[in-house]
């Protein structure tokens, strides 16, 4: 990677410089506002290109067709502690590495105090999955819906449920109305979280 590190009136700042790599990263540093900033973004991004292994060639051949297309942001106030992120982004992942192949979905955006995952999905020939949750970090207090309508399992059957996540004043309860695994199907299945 080629970097490109300027500093202006207070303002350090480090990014990549135009590459045939199709990864762009940036950071800064404000010295009057004590404040940092990065920001990460990938288009059709083979990981291999930028990572090997001499140690462990397989593994790492298993990871040539996964691609990462992401826009990542982060920005903190180092006096205050207040943080602000966000990053959305795709994951193509291969058959090598998940049966069937998948790609992943996802948008997150939070602050010192929650996070919330407003978009998570799951598509692939073994699997199909959509969750949109939020999280207090404080209380744990997790909110939000997975919606799975099919999950192969190795052994061939299919997992499929709703699961409903609420809130409790510390901790929250997760209730799937029904859980189909194969042919059983199991009803009102309630967890609590403390």
């Amino acid at each position: 990677l080629n970097l490109l590190g300027t500093y202006r009136n207070g303002v350090f700042d480090v990014r990549t410089i135009q590459s045939v790599i199709p990864l762009f990263i940036s950071a800064e540093y404000d010295m009057e506002h004590n404040r940092v900033q990065a920001q990460l973004k990938t288009e059709e991004l083979h990981p291999t290109t930028i990572l090997s292994s001499s140690k462990d060639k397989k593994a790492f051949a298993r990871l040539k067709e996964l691609v990462a297309h992401t826009d990542t942001s982060f920005s903190c106030d180092l006096s205050t502690k207040e943080l602000d992120y966000s990053s959305t982004g795709r994951f193509d992942i291969p058959n090598e590495l998940f049966k069937g192949g998948v790609v992943l979905n996802y948008k997150v955006a939070g602050d010192e105090n929650a996070v919330s995952v407003s978009r998570f999905s799951a598509k692939g020939a073994n699997c199909s999955a959509d969750v949109n949750l939020e999280l207090v970090f404080k209380t744990l207090q997790l909110s939000g819906l997975a919606e799975i309508p099919y999950f192969v399992l190795p052994n061939g059957n299919s997992v499929s449920t709703d699961i409903y996540f609420d809130p409790l004043d510390k901790g929250f309860m997760a209730f799937a109305p029904q859980l189909f695994l194969g042919q059983k199907s199991l009803t009102a299945l309630q967890l609590t979280f403390l």
